[in-house]
Formats: C-alpha cells, structure tokens, sequence
C-alpha cells in the first residue's frame, strides 16, 4: 500500500482561545494543552462515499470518519455514521462513539487534486477508565486515495479493512494482502495494534468457524499477539485470477472481542 509522508510546517500557532492554522499539507490538533503534529497524514475514500482522514506520529494515531466529503459539518456522537477517535502510544483508544460528541467541518474538497482541508473538536471516551478533549484540530489539503479502473464511474477503494476491538472502532493506517501457493494473508495495523488473517489460496465462497485448518486470526496489541479461540471467516469472493478477495469476520482472543470485521484486499 502506498503511504505519503507529508511534511507539516507550522506558520502560526496561537495559545487560548485562537486557532491554529497552517498553509501546507497538514494534520494538528490540541490535546488538552499538548501540541500534536502529525509525521504523516491521509485520507482513503470508502464505501459509499464515507472518507476516512488520519494523522499519524510515531507512536499515536488520530483518527476521523466522515460520512460525506461535500461541504459541511458532520456531529459526532451517538449512533453517528460520523466518529473520531485518538489511540494513544499505549493501545489506549479513546472514541466519540457512543459516549463522546463532537464534530468535524469538511472547508474545502479538491476532486482533481484529491484533497480535503477542515477543521474539528472532539471528546473521546475511554469506557470506564477516562475522557479527553482534542480542539483547535486541523487537516490541511490531505490528500485521499482510491483505486479506478477504465470501466468504473465511480470510484472505488481496493484496499478496505474495518473492524471493531472491544468495542472501539479499528481503522488501519496500514492494510496489505499477500498471496502465495497456499496461502492468502491480510494485515491491518495502527501504530500499536494488528490485525491478521490467513486464508487459504483456494478457498471457496462460504462460512469457515474457527479455528479450523487453513484459517486463522490473530490480533496483536502491543506486541502481545492473540490468536482467536473462536470466530469465523466468511468468504464472499476469492478471484484467484484477478488476485482479488473480500469477506468479513469476527472472533475471540483470551482477552479481547473482534467484531464488524469486513475485508476487501489484493494480494
């Protein structure tokens, strides 16, 4: 998958009550006083029209959803088709959906350049455990990708990978699909956070309960990698020609619930 690193240069910044603002390709935000810059920054077109914009560093992940890219401001909270959330460099991810609320400003869309610039403010829950504020956020001319061939109208991303992890959202900055004689293997990751598939090379369209011979799932957080004692895999297409698979999962670890899992992924 290709990655774009964007350097971000900081024209003003301005403490309080002032915004921040920036006039080259960029992601920044303030997160209860502390200044966070992302390394690297982009945005992927997903299905039906929904835009996915992350801003990366070393070790956190910030990340929006927006349903649509026109014009406009998208709430977050609730039962919102628009969410955002910031994982933190310990795995902790803190979200607006359900609990927390907020909202995004999409300013500015570049169709032929592929851009979006905005703005945003959020409250991100930790269940349980915390809360925390990001304001003053801003996306400057990050661009999104997607995928055409000659006989789409509409665009369409080749590279799709959602799921849920204990019940938080999981949006991979990284997904990739390997293929050999045998084997299928898929990899979404953050920055602290991965999850595998493996699938055979052959499969056929259908349901596969794990863990069962030639499929598997792991998820690794932080290094300590789990793999299910439970689940499936359900294979909605495997073009073995077109080197081409999509389908959808879930499943169970000692420690932790996957969920909503749906891949599309060339290998």
């Amino acid at each position: 998958m290709k990655k774009l690193l964007l350097p971000l240069f900081i024209t003003s910044l301005f403490i309080g009550c002032e915004t921040i603002e920036i006039n080259t390709p960029g992601f920044q935000a303030n997160l209860e006083g502390i200044f966070f810059k992302a390394n690297d920054s982009k945005g992927i077109k997903r299905e039906q029209n929904s835009y996915t914009i992350q801003g990366i560093t070393e070790n956190e992940i910030l990340t929006i959803k927006v349903k649509k890219s026109r014009v406009g401001t998208y709430l977050f909270g609730g039962n919102s088709e628009s969410f955002a959330t910031f994982e933190d460099k310990n795995g902790n991810i803190y979200s607006t959906n359900p609990e927390g609320f907020g909202e995004v400003t999409i300013t500015a869309r570049n169709t032929g350049q592929q851009y979006l610039t905005g703005t945003f403010k959020f409250r991100g829950i930790l269940p349980g455990i915390d809360t925390l504020t990001i304001d003053r956020g801003v996306f400057f001319e990050v661009p999104y990708d997607y995928n055409v061939s000659e006989e789409d109208e509409v665009p369409n991303n080749t590279e799709l990978f959602i799921a849920e992890i204990n019940g938080n959202p999981f949006n991979p900055f990284t997904i990739g699909g390997i293929g050999d004689e045998t084997k299928i293997i898929i990899t979404a990751s953050t920055s602290s956070n991965e999850i595998r598939l493996r699938i055979p090379i052959d499969a056929d369209t259908g349901n596969n309960v794990l863990p069962t011979s030639g499929y598997s799932a792991t998820y690794t957080n932080n290094g300590n990698t789990q793999g299910a004692e439970s689940g499936f895999i359900y294979v909605l297409e495997n073009n073995i020609a077109e080197r081409f698979i999509k389908g959808s999962f879930a499943f169970n670890t000692a420690s932790s619930t996957i969920e909503e899992g749906i891949f599309e992924v060339e290998y």
